[in-house]
């Protein structure tokens, strides 16, 4: 086990410490330079309520300008849970079940205004308007989403809901090979 990491760790290495001339620089800037049009695939990490949430995330670029980009996606959101309770403080007793999902669709549409870069950084800022779908489910058998009701005891409901909002954005793309890049917003 401890070869497999280590053999990792040094190709990563020797990724990273591979030289690149004037040239191989900026065709590693392609999306700004060269193309006009980028594609991503992102994962969003959150919190809901103490739980981590994991949504994929495509995202569009088309540079207008070499400093300019229009920016649209799409976001996915799909969380579910079940919690049981029991109908005594200490466990004991009738269980009873509560469980919740949700399912979330964002499409935001906005603009990003790029810096100066350095060799391989890709620094900007923006913002974008964002308009969703979400529905939320939830069912217990015995309890609610909260607590433990009693035998018998039976929910069901179902909510929509359209949201929207403005986002501000700051990232930095790092092109650490042509035509591909790593970045954070």
């Amino acid at each position: 086990m401890k070869n497999h990491i280590l053999t990792t760790a040094l190709l990563f290495a020797t990724i990273i410490a591979t030289a690149q001339t004037e040239e191989q620089a900026e065709a590693a800037l392609a999306p700004r330079n060269n193309h006009k049009t980028a594609a991503e695939v992102q994962m969003r990490f959150g919190l809901n309520n103490g739980q981590t949430v994991v949504s994929p995330y495509l995202k569009f670029r088309f540079f207008a300008k070499p400093k300019l980009a229009i920016r649209t996606g799409l976001g996915l959101m799909y969380s579910d849970s079940t919690v049981n309770f029991r109908q005594n403080p200490d466990g004991t007793g009738t269980k009873g079940t509560y469980k919740a999902s949700n399912f979330t669709l964002l499409f935001p549409i906005g603009v990003e205004f790029h810096f100066k870069q350095s060799e391989k950084l890709s620094p900007y800022a923006g913002f974008d308007l964002s308009f969703g779908y979400g529905q939320t489910k939830g069912k217990g058998t015995e309890a609610n989403a909260t607590s433990f009701i009693g035998s018998g005891y039976k929910e069901e409901n179902t909510s929509s809901s359209i949201t929207y909002g403005v986002n501000v954005i700051l990232g930095v793309d790092w092109y650490f090979v042509p035509r591909l890049y790593l970045g954070t917003e």
